[in-house]
């Protein structure tokens, strides 16, 4: 009986060993590696847009134009109430049924 135990324990510690050793070879990532190509970015320019030119001057911008004195403003209206809270809604009995039997189900 002794033998049969021992064949276990070998093969229990087997298994742990290796699902240990491969979880660990699996997992390493690999060495890395440099690509020897070198990178090469070429960037062109955007086409710059420029305003049309016009051979007409552009109007000189509008005097302003005198006004009468704007009257001063009224008082600001007063704010609003804040509004009532709301009501507590009613209280939920718990027995659904007379009788104190400890039972509180209609089944």
């Amino acid at each position: 009986m002794s033998s049969s135990r021992s064949v276990a324990v070998i093969a229990v510690l087997s298994t742990v060993a290796f699902v240990v050793a491969a979880g660990f070879l699996l997992t390493r990532s690999p060495a890395p590696t440099l690509d020897p190509a070198p990178v090469v970015v070429s960037v062109l320019p955007s086409p710059t847009t420029t305003a049309p030119t016009t051979s007409t001057p552009a109007p000189p911008p509008a005097s302003p134009v005198p006004s009468a004195v704007a009257p001063a403003p009224g008082p600001a209206p007063a704010p609003a109430p804040a509004p009532a809270p709301a009501p507590a809604p009613a209280p939920v009995p718990f027995d659904d049924d007379g009788d104190d039997d400890g039972d509180d189900d209609d089944d």
